[in-house]
């Protein structure tokens, strides 16, 4: 529906927004590649956590989500290659 499509760019558009501004200072600090960009971020993100709850089934405790929201966060903060 035209409601649906318009709240969710509207979250997607405030989401993606702070995390740039989350990127941006991050860099301005040295903390990040410089090369870093937020739509792919994003994108790993929804995409995790759709996978996670459609394909997966995550969702069933408080728990499940909490430990599937780290494990994604320290993929994506960390990376998989040890270095």
């Amino acid at each position: 529906s035209g409601i649906r499509r318009l709240m969710t760019e509207r979250l997607d558009a405030a989401a993606r927004t702070q995390l740039a501004s989350l990127v941006q200072d991050a860099t301005a600090q040295g903390r990040t590649r410089r090369q870093i960009n937020v739509d792919t971020i994003m994108d790993a993100i929804g995409g995790a956590a759709m996978y996670a709850v459609c394909v997966r089934g995550i969702g069933d405790t408080e728990q499940d989500i909490e430990r599937a929201a780290d494990d994604l966060a320290d993929l994506i903060l960390r990376g998989l290659l040890d270095r």
